[in-house]
């Protein structure tokens, strides 16, 4: 589910938030509410002083083929679904970032969304990744400051 979450629709910060979502697993269905955003990895940067940006999503390449090389990320599930990243760490990740612009690059409070085409809970996408000699990783960016 991707959603883009801002204030009222005369652009008053209103009690709730206004929230249009769409399914992207293909169904196409769109739906309007209002209510609370959920999970801000959800959704898109929103406030009063900020307009409505949908998330952002990147892929990761990553080549696994030396069995000694790390990933060198620390994650955690939120208990949600979602695979969040809490630390990049040394290993393949940090040698991505460090050859990639700021808006390219893993960061902590990032979400793993897909490993090598697979999504899912997050201990089939921790299984994908590591059973892969080469990994493409859709990530989508969290909300820090870029």
């Amino acid at each position: 589910m991707i959603g883009c979450c801002g204030s009222g629709v005369d652009g008053s910060v209103a009690a709730d938030d206004v929230c249009v979502t769409v399914d992207a697993m293909g169904s196409g269905r769109v739906g309007m509410d209002i209510r609370r955003p959920h999970a801000p990895w959800d959704l898109g940067v929103m406030g009063p002083d900020k307009p409505c940006t949908p998330p952002r999503l990147f892929e990761v390449l990553l080549d696994k083929s030396d069995p000694t090389q790390r990933i060198g990320l620390c994650v955690r599930s939120d208990g949600g679904g979602n695979l969040l990243v809490d630390e990049v760490g040394p290993g393949l990740v940090a040698e991505w970032n460090a050859s990639q612009t700021p808006a390219q690059r893993v960061m902590k409070g990032d979400a793993l969304i897909e490993v090598n085409g697979e999504r899912g809970t997050p201990i089939i996408l921790l299984v994908a990744m590591a059973r892969a000699k080469h990994a493409r990783l859709l990530v989508q960016a969290g909300l820090a400051a870029r």
